[in-house]
């Protein structure tokens, strides 16, 4: 089977910006991944899933990051499937930063099989995480809390970051009006209950930014999200 992969320019936007944060987004990898930026007042910054997979956009990345003069401190998945791993190593290697992931997809960014990579007869993974998450703890960083809450379904490690108590990263668990995909029905029943019994007990205004798409928020997925 021929796979023909094609690249796209690299364009990062400012989504968001508060009193003491600044989130950008960068599109970016084999299926238009989404790979943030979250910088404080001090420029120091965090990233969630690094999705670069073509050289341009790792070299655009890292000069965007030098020219705003931001300070990385480390990288956190959101889970170990590949387009959410594929740039992780680049960025590790040129700023000496750690990565966390949940250690229950730990297992996944080292194993193409696992991160389903293999599926698109791609090899892609990275080492090890400096650092595996267990339980739902929360992150302190400078200016930020990072919540992690626990997501099961699309992975079994699937984690939420809840940013300071306003800002969602949901991953591939909750998309705008959509849900991530499953690969058994099992699985798909523990996600839709991790978006009903944690996600949806945050408030309405909370914005959420997923894996992929727009952003949205908690009180429109609610209503309008016709898969919960």
């Amino acid at each position: 089977m021929l796979i023909v992969i094609l690249s796209h320019m690299p364009n990062i936007n400012l989504l968001f910006t508060d009193v003491n944060i600044r989130i950008w987004r960068d599109i970016t990898g084999i299926i238009e991944t989404n790979t943030y930026i979250i910088a404080d007042s001090f420029n120091n910054c965090f990233l969630i899933d690094s999705a670069f997979y073509f050289p341009d956009e790792s070299e655009f990345f890292i000069k965007f990051i030098e020219k705003n003069k931001l300070i990385p401190e480390f990288i956190i998945n959101t889970h170990g499937h590949f387009d959410h791993i594929s740039g992780v190593d680049a960025l590790r290697d040129y700023f000496g930063i750690p990565l966390l992931i949940s250690e229950r997809d730990a297992d996944m960014i080292t194993d193409s099989d696992l991160n389903r990579s293999a599926m698109l007869s791609l090899d892609i993974k990275c080492r090890k995480a400096d650092i595996t998450l267990s339980g739902e703890e929360t992150v302190f960083a400078g200016e930020f809390d990072i919540k992690i809450i626990e997501t099961p379904g699309h992975t079994n490690g699937s984690i939420s970051l809840l940013l300071n108590g306003r800002y969602l990263f949901s991953g591939d668990t909750l998309f705008k009006e959509s849900i991530g995909r499953c690969f058994s029905f099992e699985d798909l029943e523990e996600e839709k209950k991790s978006i009903r019994k944690k996600l949806f007990m945050l408030k309405d205004n909370t914005i959420v930014l997923p894996g992929h798409g727009e952003t949205t928020t908690i009180g429109n997925e609610k209503t309008k999200n016709k898969f919960l």
